[in-house]
C-alpha cells in the first residue's frame, strides 16, 4: 500500500532543503544583527489562544485552523501563525517584567485553505515581535528589517504595501461608514463578506472574490477617517520610509488576515506583486487579551516556502557549490583507513564525503560518485594502504594523483 503526503504538504531533500536551511539562516542572522533572541513556542496550543472573542472574523480563526480534541478533552490546535504563541510565551514566563522583549522565531504553521500558487496547508514561518514600548519608530524598524532581509535575497523588485487602521476610535468610525456603503449590496456579494459584515466590515477589503473586488475599490478610504494622532503616526512613517529610500505604495485595501492589528499594516511584495511574501504591523491590544499587561508590540512575519517559490520561479536562486568526496575502498581491507582518511579530511576541511562500503565493481562505484556530484573520488585499495598513500580522482578533469598520507591535509586545503 503506497501512502501519499496529504495535500498541501511537501517533502523537502536534496538541493531544496540546503536552500531552505540557507534562507533561514540568512533570517536568523539579520534578526540577530536587529537584537532579536529566538523564543521557540510549542506547535500545539490551546484553541482558546487563538479565538480570544466571538466577533473574530479572520479567515484563519474562522475557517483555517486545524483543531482537535486531546484524550483529556481539551480544545488544542495546530498553530495557525506564530505572534499569539511569542505572547503567550511573553506573559507565561515574565519576560516583559524588566525591559522590552525583542524575539525571533522560526516554525511550521498550518492553516486548513484550498492549496494553490505558493500556498501550503503545512508551511514555516519566520516572525519577529519588538513588545513592551508604543513607539513609532520600532514599528518603522521592523519595516526597514523585514525590506532588508528580502533586499539581501537579491530580489529585483520590493514593494511594501502599506495603509493605518488607525486607534480604536478610527476604525469604529470607519467601520460604521463601511457598513453604511456596504448594505445595499451585501446580499450579492459572497458569503464570506456577508458573515464579515455582520462581525468586522474592515475585513471586507481583504476579500479575494474578483466579483467582489471592483466594489471594494470604491469603498470610502480609512485614511479620511484616522483622527489626528493616528494621521500623524501614519504621515510620519511614510516621511522616514521615503528619507531612507524604502519604495512604498499606500493601499488601503491592506488589512492584514487578522484581527488584532492596529495603526499601521503592511505586506511585501517582489517582483510581480500578485502575493504577498509577507507582512505584518502594529498591535495595542494582543498582551491585555491574553491576560497580560497592557504593552503594545510590532512584528512582521515571511513564509518560507513562499520566499523559496518565489526565488524559483524568478531563477534567482543562487549556484550552491560544495566540495563532495566520494572514497571507493577496493575491499574489506581498505574499510579501516577509508573511515580513518574520511575523519582526517573532515577534522580540517568543511567538504561533504560519503564512503560506499559496498561490494560493487568499481565501474559502478563510479558511476554512483558522478551521479552524486562527488567532485573528488579517493581509491583505497591493498596498494595504497601498503604504500600510506591514496588515490586522488578529480572528477572534472578526470585527472588521477597519488597522494601520500602525510600530504592529504596540504592537497585538500589548497582546493
Amino acid at each position: 500500500m503506497t501512502i501519499q503526503n496529504i495535500k498541501g504538504t511537501q517533502d523537502i531533500f536534496g538541493k531544496k532543503s540546503v536552500y531552505y536551511k540557507k534562507i533561514e539562516d540568512l533570517f536568523i542572522s539579520i534578526a540577530k544583527k536587529y537584537g532579536y533572541n529566538e523564543i521557540r513556542t510549542p506547535i500545539l496550543e490551546y484553541k482558546k489562544l487563538f479565538i480570544r472573542n466571538k466577533n473574530d472574523s479572520s479567515d484563519i480563526v474562522q475557517k483555517q485552523m486545524y483543531c482537535l480534541n486531546d484524550m483529556g478533552g481539551r480544545e488544542l490546535v495546530l498553530k495557525p501563525e506564530g505572534t499569539p504563541g511569542i505572547v503567550r510565551s511573553i506573559i507565561n514566563n515574565n519576560l516583559h517584567i524588566n525591559s522590552r522583549v525583542k524575539a525571533y522565531y522560526l516554525t511550521p504553521v498550518f492553516r486548513y485553505e484550498r492549496p494553490k500558487k505558493m500556498t501550503y496547508r503545512q508551511f514555516t514561518q519566520f516572525g519577529i515581535e519588538n513588545i513592551g514600548i508604543d513607539n513609532i519608530y520600532y514599528d518603522i524598524e521592523t519595516i526597514i528589517l523585514g525590506f532588508n532581509i528580502l533586499k539581501k535575497l537579491n530580489f529585483k523588485k520590493i514593494i511594501l504595501k502599506i495603509n493605518s487602521l488607525g486607534d480604536s476610535e478610527s476604525q469604529k468610525n470607519y467601520k460604521n461608514e463601511l457598513k453604511k456603503f456596504f448594505y445595499p449590496h451585501i446580499k450579492n456579494m459572497c458569503k464570506d463578506c456577508q458573515n464579515r459584515f455582520l462581525k468586522n466590515p474592515l475585513r471586507i477589503l481583504d476579500c479575494k472574490e474578483e466579483k467582489d473586488k471592483e466594489l471594494v475599490n470604491k469603498a470610502p478610504k480609512i485614511i479620511n477617517f484616522l483622527n489626528d494622532e493616528s494621521l500623524n503616526k501614519f504621515k510620519k512613517i511614510l516621511n522616514i520610509l521615503e528619507k531612507l529610500k524604502i519604495p512604498f505604495k499606500t493601499d488601503y485595501t491592506v488589512v492584514r488576515g487578522l484581527d488584532y492589528y492596529d495603526h499601521v499594516v503592511y505586506e511585501y511584495y517582489v517582483n510581480n506583486e500578485e502575493i504577498a511574501i509577507g507582512g505584518g504591523g502594529h498591535y495595542s491590544d494582543l498582551m491585555k487579551e491574553l491576560n497580560g499587561v497592557n504593552l503594545p508590540g510590532t512584528g512582521f512575519a515571511l513564509g518560507v516556502e513562499r520566499v523559496f517559490d518565489s526565488l524559483q520561479e524568478h531563477n534567482l536562486l543562487p549556484e550552491i557549490k560544495e566540495t563532495k568526496i566520494t572514497i571507493i575502498p577496493i575491499n574489506e581491507n581498505s574499510y579501516e583507513k577509508s573511515i580513518i582518511i574520511a575523519e582526517k579530511i573532515r577534522q580540517t576541511n568543511n567538504y561533504i564525503i560519503n564512503i560506499l562500503f559496498e561490494k560493487q565493481k568499481i565501474k559502478t562505484l563510479f558511476s554512483k560518485a558522478e551521479k552524486n556530484e562527488s567532485d573528488f573520488v579517493v581509491v583505497i585499495g591493498d596498494k595504497e594502504i601498503k604504500n600510506n598513500s591514496i588515490i586522488i580522482k578529480n572528477m572534472i578533469t578526470k585527472k588521477e594523483t597519488i597522494v601520500f598520507d602525510n600530504k592529504i591535509d596540504d592537497f585538500f586545503t589548497k582546493i
